[in-house]
């Protein structure tokens, strides 16, 4: 099973994506018998090669978005240790 195959979801996998289209436009029967099996494997291949990339860029993008919290949250103790000093 893929997930939906539209090809401004995954313009990596474009050609893979019309290529198993048009095997099974063109084997309407057969494809429920292994016709298009190459083409199944290639695309499932070009997905996997894409889920990769984008969960490397989406760890990239949470270790930014940690260490800004990390910043904010250095910053507010901060300026509560400022206040509570001089409330006394």
């Amino acid at each position: 099973m893929h997930p939906i195959l539209a090809e401004h979801v995954h313009p990596t996998c474009v050609e893979e994506i019309r290529r198993l289209a048009a095997c099974h436009q063109q084997h309407a029967l057969l494809k429920f018998f292994g016709k298009c099996n190459q083409c199944k494997r290639e695309l499932d291949e070009c997905l996997g090669r894409e889920y990769l990339v984008r969960r490397e860029l989406n760890y990239a993008q949470s270790l930014e978005h940690k260490e800004q919290l990390r910043e904010w949250k250095k910053y507010a103790e901060e300026a509560d240790r400022d206040e509570a000093g001089q409330q006394r």
